[in-house]
């Protein structure tokens, strides 16, 4: 039996600090569902009313749960997020996407002005693009803000549509008239990750297939996973 945890070569997935990172995200989790139900029962919902909410029949367990005092609770750990963009990719595929994600505790994201904002916010922030028929990249990345630079405008550009009509008719010169607005863009920093590499492919039995029958090939989004998973040991 393997007993080790870290890598004893440097290569290959770390099992043991996932592992431990997985406990601890439960014991974080199990810390959040105790403060509830000491919250519900102090707001007058009765033990017996929660065991019925649990479909549990024993009130033993919530029982101890309400005699605790809440211990020291960890800080709030921001869950990953992951920015997906898959241009052309079926709804299916989509789903699974996302359903692989979850399943890993990660927050999937497709919008990107989104993805800018949490990741801003401090939240570590994977790029995976899959789009059809192109390889599939997965990049540890980080929001910043593109360096700022003059862009020149003219004044009915800066007015809202109503107003910029008016003063083109009434002072087209005035409307004209450029003036120099300084501007600030989101951008995206590369920290880690490969470039790009085929996207892995799988035989899905059920999938319906351009002819209108069952079975065909796939997008393997539990190997783009693990990937991200490799990125973000």
């Amino acid at each position: 039996m393997d007993t080790t945890s870290a890598r004893p070569d440097g290569a290959g997935p770390d099992w043991g600090q996932r592992i431990r990172d997985a406990r601890a995200a439960k014991d974080h989790a199990n810390t959040v569902y105790e403060q509830t139900i000491r919250d519900a029962h102090a707001a007058g919902r009765s033990v017996s009313a929660m065991a019925n909410d649990l479909g549990q029949k024993s009130r033993k367990l919530l029982t101890a749960i309400v005699g605790r005092t809440a211990g020291d609770v960890p800080p709030v750990a921001l869950p990953v997020v992951v920015y997906l963009s898959g241009r052309g990719r079926s709804d299916a595929t989509w789903a699974e996407m996302r359903a692989a994600m979850h399943a890993r505790g990660w927050y999937a994201v497709s919008h990107e002005l989104t993805a800018w904002h949490l990741s801003r916010g401090g939240a570590t922030c994977v790029h995976v693009y899959f789009g059809s028929g192109r390889p599939v990249s997965v990049t540890l990345e980080e929001a910043v803000y593109a360096q700022p630079y003059d862009q020149p405008l003219s004044v009915a550009e800066l007015l809202p549509t109503t107003a910029a009509i008016s003063l083109e008719r009434a002072h087209p010169e005035a409307a004209a008239f450029q003036v120099s607005v300084a501007t600030r863009e989101t951008d995206w920093k590369r920290m880690a990750g490969r470039g790009e590499r085929p996207a892995p492919e799988r035989y899905d039995e059920e999938r319906i297939n351009n002819t209108g029958r069952p079975g065909a090939v796939v997008l393997d989004v539990a190997q783009v996973a693990r990937w991200i998973a490799d990125l973000l040991e």
